[in-house]
């Protein structure tokens, strides 16, 4: 059988270390990645599958989103104290992923975020409306709640207050994956360690979603439809590529693209 077609929707500027972990993700799941930008567009119908990956904010205006949120608010006796050596350990992680951010590409130009919004939303409808699975990864994943009719909280610090809120490429954020998910088949776990490199989050859920993970502080972390290969993750597996937990997400994608090839 011919190996399914994963398009892989990233930024032009900055995109290149991100698609080489993708490209290497897919392959290894047994699929041919294919790169799709706002410079080179791809039909709906060339792909088999499809990833949108991360990147700029999704515009506020696409989801009619006002100032007005509901602040969360979490009691500092939940959160554990901690010593001197974690601060400082959680500061160089955090320049760390500061920097590794920027080399990855992932904050881009406010005109190119513009882009990406009009041709990923399209590529997402099209690839619903075809059941052409789907694969959202944090921004894409949000871009996947809003196309549903979904909202963002679009400062996840101004909402989740008093939350310390990792910002790492390193797995050291705790996700609750609910029992019987879609996602919880595909992990085959309930508790896991994810990456974090987000200040975004969802706020109202989209039509037609359920929410299949959350943080200890019940931020959204993984949402996924009901029916069909429908699935948004507010991590970065592609960066986790050592973990064989993470590449299930792209095996069970490419799986289930097989299904899709000379259909559409």
């Amino acid at each position: 059988m011919d190996k399914p077609v994963i398009g892989v929707c990233t930024a032009h500027k900055g995109g290149t270390i991100p698609w080489f972990f993708f490209r290497l993700n897919i392959f290894l799941a047994g699929g041919t990645p294919l790169r799709i930008t706002p410079e080179k567009p791809s039909a709906i119908e060339a792909v088999d599958g499809l990833i949108v990956s991360g990147g700029a904010d999704i515009s506020a205006e696409l989801y009619a989103e006002n100032a007005a949120t509901e602040i969360i608010k979490k009691s500092k006796e939940n959160s554990p104290d901690k010593n001197l050596f974690e601060i400082i350990f959680n500061s160089v992680l955090g320049i760390t992923a500061y920097l590794l951010r920027s080399i990855f590409g992932l904050k881009q130009a406010p005109h190119e975020a513009a882009q990406r919004d009009k041709l990923e939303s399209l590529l997402l409808r099209e690839a619903i409306e075809h059941d052409i699975p789907v694969l959202g990864i944090c921004r894409g994943m949000q871009m996947l709640n809003v196309i549903k009719g979904g909202t963002l909280y679009q400062e996840v610090a101004d909402v989740y207050e008093d939350v310390h809120h990792p910002y790492t490429v390193l797995p050291h954020k705790r996700i609750l994956v609910k029992e019987g998910s879609k996602l919880q088949e595909i992990l085959k776990a309930t508790n896991v360690q994810v990456n974090a490199l987000h200040h975004q989050a969802v706020n109202i859920l989209g039509e037609d979603l359920s929410i299949s993970a959350t943080d200890e502080n019940d931020m959204v972390e993984a949402i996924e439809a009901e029916t069909g290969f429908i699935l948004g993750v507010q991590w970065h597996p592609e960066f986790l590529i050592s973990s064989k937990q993470q590449r299930n997400l792209f095996k069970s994608l490419v799986t289930a693209s097989k299904k899709s090839i000379g259909s559409h």
